[in-house]
């Protein structure tokens, strides 16, 4: 009967080892899919940004071109003045 004994008691440890390392497997498993889906989000997260940042930088670049051409239009402006007023003397 001791034997017996004995073998229940070793059967119900190694049944409750194996239910712990099935949770432990569960849990792994778990944190893998959500740092997957971390990833994932984490990933699109810098896609968008990345496409927020090129199109501010676009239109960065337009507003300097229109900077520029209206620098251009003002200096143009000017010389022509001056040439106006230099040519009326």
């Amino acid at each position: 009967m001791e034997d017996a004994d004995r073998l229940l008691v070793s059967s119900q440890s190694a049944l409750q080892q194996l239910r712990e390392e099935l949770q432990q497997l569960l849990s792994d498993l778990k944190l893998r899919r959500d740092t997957g889906r971390l990833l994932l989000t984490s990933k699109l997260a810098m896609e968008e940004l990345q496409l927020s940042l090129n199109n501010q930088t676009e239109r960065v670049e337009q507003l300097l071109d229109q900077m520029r051409t209206l620098i251009d239009q003002e200096k143009d402006d000017a010389l022509r003045k001056l040439t106006e007023m230099l040519n009326n003397k």
